[in-house]
């Protein structure tokens, strides 16, 4: 994918330190804003969504973008804030990765908000299989899944592809990481027979597709 260039992205990515771990790096950081202003940039109608955000580290920087290009599109937040659901055989037998991983409290997530003082997006708790379709925008124009696991990717997908508008971006979290075998096998099982097929975004450790 050729590499969408940006110093708006850089200047946010300088400003505000991203401190790496096992689920976010800075450069998966940068993947996610670039796609986002080629989103803007484009005219593309729909609002932002993350399923998946944790404690909030690449909420907060969606958040700095969007405010930074003067945007009034909408940014949404799923997540059941209990940590990883149970695992299914799709998604291997790593040790390192079991239900309850990754648990992060909302208040955490809205503190970290507080803190950087940024409004509140619009949260919505809950498994993804349970969220009501009215608490998903009629139109999307990107969307984030960070599910770890095939169940949340492939129930995130669900919820979020009739949506899609045409060039919507989306990208998946941890796509064919040796450890988080499901992901990638979600996203193969629901786009089998769809126009749309999953790359790599160039970085590694991140899928990439857009609506047709």
């Amino acid at each position: 994918m050729q590499k969408i260039m940006s110093t708006l992205v850089d200047r946010i990515l300088s400003e505000h330190a991203v401190i790496p771990n096992d689920m976010v790096q800075a450069v998966h950081i940068q993947i996610v804003l670039e796609n986002i202003e080629k989103v803007l940039v484009d005219n593309i109608p729909g609002d932002i969504v993350e399923f998946g955000c944790n404690e909030g580290t690449t909420s907060l920087f969606i958040s700095r973008f969007l405010k930074a290009m003067g945007s009034d599109k909408g940014f949404h937040v799923y997540d059941s804030f209990l940590g990883l659901p149970d695992k299914r055989p799709e998604d291997g037998n790593s040790q390192n990765y079991l239900k309850g991983y990754c648990k992060a409290p909302r208040l955490k997530f809205e503190k970290n908000f507080y803190g950087a003082g940024l409004p509140l997006p619009d949260i919505h708790e809950g498994w993804f299989q349970d969220i009501k379709d009215n608490n998903i925008p009629k139109s999307i124009s990107f969307a984030f899944l960070d599910g770890d696991f095939y169940s949340s990717i492939m129930d995130s997908l669900v919820k979020v592809y009739p949506r899609l508008v045409s060039h919507a971006r989306v990208i998946v979290h941890d796509y064919e990481y040796i450890h988080l075998p499901g992901v990638a096998k979600a996203c193969t099982d629901f786009l089998k027979g769809k126009p749309e097929s999953i790359v790599d975004s160039g970085c590694g450790g991140l899928g990439l597709f857009i609506k047709e």
